[in-house]
């Protein structure tokens, strides 16, 4: 679909040389998907990150489908049992997974979760960790999914605003309004 084969061809690219981590809910099934060679054989696992599910291998496996001979360090971060709890610091796992790939060598990450107890778009605990992690280390390239809910998520019509504000209303489903702030020079497409 992606024909990241071609491009690989065309550009010469094979994810040699490049760390990336995937953090995730989970990482079960990682030895089947070596076994199967749909995951190289070095792939790592957080000793202490498991979580709980198998999505977190599922996209290690793309990204060992777009990226062959990158490294993938892996981490699942949800608990066992799959249900974020108050015992549970989702967060603190993030941030110890982001801190254990860096220390391996990550250069990228990727993740694919959501933080419901740090607040829609507020300054919390993560946000001062990704602030000081990206300068830190700058070279770093972080990922992060818009939203994994399915059907839930935010869907409207976003009207570009003066000074190069995004003003999206959320409407009564959040009950609130945020302005998001971007370059003057940047386009959004029509939908």
């Amino acid at each position: 679909i992606l024909r990241s084969a071609n491009l690989r061809e065309q550009r010469s690219l094979s994810g040699t040389g490049v760390v990336v981590g995937v953090i995730s809910s989970g990482t079960a099934g990682v030895e089947a998907a070596k076994r199967s060679r749909d995951l190289p054989a070095d792939v790592m696992v957080h000793p202490d990150l498991i979580g709980s599910g198998a999505e977190g291998t599922a996209m290690a496996e793309i990204v060992h489908d777009l990226a062959p001979n990158a490294r993938i360090l892996l981490a699942g971060v949800l608990p066992p049992g799959g249900v974020d709890s108050p015992e549970f610091d989702s967060v603190a796992a993030y941030m110890e997974a982001v801190r254990w790939m860096i220390g391996h060598g990550a250069t990228v990450i990727v993740d694919d979760l959501t933080f419901p107890r740090e607040g829609l778009m507020t300054a919390g605990r993560l946000t001062q960790f990704i602030s000081n992690l990206v300068a830190d280390h700058p070279g770093l390239l972080l990922i992060s999914s818009a939203g994994n809910h399915a059907g839930s998520h935010y869907a409207a019509i976003s009207s570009l605003q003066t000074a190069g504000a995004i003003d999206l209303d959320l409407g009564t489903a959040f009950n609130l309004s945020r302005r998001i702030n971007s370059p003057a020079s940047t386009e959004i497409p029509a939908p």
